[in-house]
């Protein structure tokens, strides 16, 4: 993914964009293929796709239709509290990201896209 997103966005950026993609990822082995096998899980289809004003990444599934981008906010202050271990991949992809969609894939399943506008400068070699 590296390669991918190349010199368009500063470290800082391609570490948040990489960080939302592979949240969404784990996101859906872990929920919508959670009682699937190793050798029963669908695929998961990773489309990445560059714009002269983005990025963007479309993540496909065959799991149960679910719309992530509905669900609330979490309580920061109250997770922190009791000690939750994750449950903010949803959360910071949607405050990382600058646009999170979702829709019924054809046939059943989830497609989520992911998109990140391209900075409108080049981004400061001494951030890379």
């Amino acid at each position: 993914m590296k390669e991918f997103l190349g010199d368009s966005f500063d470290r800082i950026d391609s570490n948040r964009i990489i960080l939302s993609v592979d949240e969404a990822l784990a996101n859906i082995v872990e929920h919508s293929y959670e009682d699937a096998g190793e050798t029963e899980a669908p695929p998961i289809d990773l489309t990445m796709e560059r714009f002269a004003d983005l990025v963007r990444f479309a993540l496909e599934d065959r799991g149960p239709l679910f719309d992530p981008t509905v669900l609330p906010k979490p309580n920061l202050e109250e997770h922190a509290k009791n000690s939750n271990e994750g449950g903010l991949g949803v959360f910071l992809y949607m405050t990382l990201m600058d646009r999170a969609h979702h829709e019924a894939r054809d046939g059943g399943g989830n497609r989520l896209i992911l998109e990140k506008k391209l900075p409108l400068e080049a981004p400061n070699e001494a951030e890379s």
